[in-house]
């Protein structure tokens, strides 16, 4: 089962819970990427052919924010699979935030569908291993699945909104995107509790382009 995208929804989720440090705000230009790159307020990758402009008052990530954001995730999903989650194929690209809440994250991770089967059965797989970890941290979960087109491409799309274990009050709202281009993957999760951060990462993703579109592989 391909399980990298899983650890960077979850560690989305249980960031909310625990909190991170507050970080000076530095220029999103100058922060040092592992892929891809911000000029003028806008994202670029070339592998995937994506460019997308950061919503203002958004920061992006430093690379040690984003190793601690992939380590609780990891922690986290660990105890719901069995064996060792490989994370040497995948790389962070871009992650944001406009505070505890209000994140965006996404990742590139190789998937050979030769060598590891069925993207669509993978996806399956997941969405149990991600319901299970949720549950494990007390919150209920709403979900939903459905496709969306951005920028021309064709991504599954994952609904969730966190509640608390009392199912009374929405901890957040979870938005995760993942489509396949070749043998790479492309994940995306948009996070927000409150309707100005929602409608700020939803314009922004939404008006993403992307040079080489493509469709999942089945």
């Amino acid at each position: 089962m391909r399980l990298p995208a899983l650890v960077l929804l979850a560690a989305s989720a249980l960031l909310t819970l625990t909190g991170c440090p507050k970080k000076p705000a530095v220029p999103n230009e100058s922060i040092p990427l592992t892929e891809g790159v911000v000029r003028a307020g806008v994202y670029t990758h070339p592998g995937f052919g994506w460019s997308m402009k950061i919503p203002d008052g958004w920061r992006v990530k430093t690379k040690d924010e984003v190793s601690a954001t992939r380590q609780k995730g990891l922690d986290a999903v660990q105890k719901n699979v069995d064996g060792p989650i490989d994370m040497t194929s995948t790389i962070e690209l871009l992650y944001m935030q406009r505070d505890q809440f209000n994140q965006f994250t996404s990742t590139a991770d190789a998937f050979d569908p030769a060598k590891d089967g069925s993207y669509a059965d993978n996806q399956q797989d997941l969405v149990q291993v991600i319901l299970k970890t949720y549950a494990d941290t007390g919150m209920k979960v709403r979900h939903e699945l459905r496709t969306e087109v951005i920028g021309g491409v064709k991504f599954n799309v994952m609904d969730a909104t966190l509640l608390s274990p009392d199912g009374e009050k929405v901890i957040l709202h979870q938005r995760m995107y993942d489509a396949l281009f070749g043998t790479r993957s492309l994940t995306v999760s948009l996070n927000w509790n409150n309707d100005t951060a929602r409608d700020a990462l939803v314009q922004a993703w939404s008006a993403s382009t992307f040079s080489t579109p493509s469709a999942p592989h089945p």
